[in-house]
């Protein structure tokens, strides 16, 4: 029994960082994982393209986090660059652990759990997509599965935001796998990976593939490399995507919105999926996320970290004028709206360049990020 446990508890945890992507997101999911879980093997992995514009602080953080690089080459894996498809060549990377648990990067531990939890031999662990963004139309699945000359399987998974029945599909934000050659391919992730390839290949006409390249290729692949799947449940990969109740609203809008923010709010959560910072608002894991930046590094809240703080005016107030103004015919725009117009378009364009800059973070960062005196590597 002690050697069977050892074996499931043998699983590295990886995610991906795509500079200046998923920067902040990086952030915050090594320090969940170093408050909850100190001892599991964490690896991030970067497009070795890409290694020179990692910021100099976050490569301290990562190292102070116990947090290892790994760079691996992503040009020319897919056709077209295709982003989530790093999180399939992260991986197939080669790792010494009998298990592999991958989590996307906007998600946070909220509670330690045990690998043994989420791994089993054979076994592709998941939680099902929440509701059908592919695969609902008649055929679509079919044509997938046929692509490698199988059937649809008869198996069906409840669908987790509208309880759907539906063929496998899972949200590939947490995905947990053997790493043991399967079926004739180096590993489960060999197999995933490869299968997204020719699911992608423009002559097979796989309607609508991305960006669900992934997880159309999921299900698929565990088919293929001849293993079962482990449905988890919303412990493993809470979504907080919900709506904020607001002054005003209509009662039953109220009551809707309630319902969803309630059945968030009872889930006993592992790891939580908040896609968006601002996602936490309104739940009870508010304020997490500004806590365990305080206590890894020496910022206060995401307020504090962001790069936005560099800007003078307030993006989201720049978009919106820029949208409003766009849409006024030029005969009927005022003289005050002729003279905010190439403002509004010149910090729109300034936002959009500096969004896209690799020198965002290291620019605007001190040297170090790192919390003091205590540092993030006293923590653990």
């Amino acid at each position: 029994m002690t050697a069977s446990l050892h074996r499931l508890d043998n699983a590295a945890l990886i995610y991906v960082i795509d500079p200046p992507a998923l920067t902040i997101e990086a952030i915050l999911l090594s320090a969940s994982v170093r408050r909850h879980m100190p001892h599991i093997d964490l690896i991030a992995y970067c497009p070795a393209e890409k290694a020179d514009t990692l910021p100099p602080q976050l490569r301290e953080y990562l190292a102070a986090t116990n947090t290892r690089l790994e760079l691996m080459p992503t040009e020319g894996v897919f056709s077209t660059r295709y982003k989530q498809g790093n999180k399939l060549i992260a991986c197939v990377q080669p790792r010494p652990h009998t298990f592999t648990i991958f989590l996307d990067t906007d998600t946070v531990i909220w509670q330690p759990f045990f690998a043994g939890d989420m791994v089993s031999a054979g076994m592709v662990s998941a939680a099902p997509e929440g509701r059908y963004t592919w695969g609902k139309p008649e055929g679509h699945w079919a044509r997938a599965y046929g692509l490698f000359g199988m059937e649809v399987p008869e198996e069906r998974v409840r669908l987790a935001r509208t309880g759907t029945l539906s063929p496998p599909y899972f949200n590939a934000g947490v995905v947990a796998f053997p790493n043991a050659p399967v079926a004739g391919f180096e590993s489960f992730a060999d197999c995933w990976l490869k299968t997204a390839r020719e699911l992608d290949r423009p002559e097979h006409e796989i309607p609508s593939r991305r960006p669900w390249l992934d997880q159309i290729a999921l299900p698929v692949a565990i088919a293929r490399a001849g293993l079962g799947f482990r449905t988890l449940d919303d412990r493993f990969n809470l979504s907080l995507t919900h709506r904020n109740i607001t002054p005003g609203m209509w009662e039953k809008k109220q009551r809707q919105f309630q319902r969803e923010i309630d059945r968030i709010n009872a889930v006993d959560a592992f790891i939580l999926h908040y896609h968006t910072t601002g996602a936490t608002r309104g739940l009870r894991f508010d304020g997490y996320l500004d806590d365990l930046l305080r206590e890894f590094t020496i910022f206060s809240d995401l307020a504090e970290l962001s790069w936005v703080k560099q800007l003078d005016f307030s993006p989201k107030e720049v978009l919106t004028e820029f949208h409003q103004l766009k849409r006024i015919p030029k005969g009927q725009k005022t003289q005050e709206q002729i003279a905010r117009w190439p403002i509004v378009n010149a910090q729109k364009r300034q936002f959009k360049q500096m969004a896209k800059s690799p020198d965002k973070f290291s620019n605007f960062w001190p040297k170090s990020i790192l919390s003091k005196p205590k540092n993030a590597r006293d923590a653990i």
